[in-house]
């Protein structure tokens, strides 16, 4: 078994490494120009170191989120991964007919469609005049 990343399985730690390097860096490519387009134009108000600061702060804000993001995703696809290894397979794992990742799932499942019930029980928005019911 691979991991997407074309490390080997014994080098998860190998490609969560190199995604947040890699989400970093992606970051900071794109968020770069960005910021600095943005700010040339919306943000005449400022001098030029604030407006440096501001191009530096955004962009590392964006990187440091992305990497995080990247980071998090590999850790989560290589805990999967080991457990895959145990679904179904384990017979210390009593989980009755399914695999724990089923189970797991269903789990996950039930607390978002849960979340999702409870905010629709919540009461509605008053009614504004001049605007329909239903959008």
């Amino acid at each position: 078994m691979s991991s997407s990343s074309g490390f080997p399985p014994q080098n998860e730690p190998l490609a969560i490494l190199s995604a947040l390097l890699g989400g970093g860096r992606y970051g900071l490519k794109i968020r770069l120009p960005h910021a600095l387009v943005m700010t040339a134009l919306f943000r005449r108000e400022l001098s030029a170191k604030e407006k440096i600061r501001s191009i530096v702060k955004l962009t590392m804000e964006h990187a440091r989120n992305l990497a995080a993001f990247a980071t998090i995703y590999k850790t989560v696809l290589a805990a999967l991964k080991w457990a895959t290894k145990y679904d179904s397979s384990n017979p210390r794992i009593d989980c009755g007919n399914e695999g724990m990742l089923q189970t797991v799932g269903r789990q996950i499942v039930r607390i978002i469609v849960g979340s999702l019930q409870q905010r629709s029980q919540l009461p509605s928005p008053v009614h504004s005049p001049g605007l329909p019911e239903h959008p």
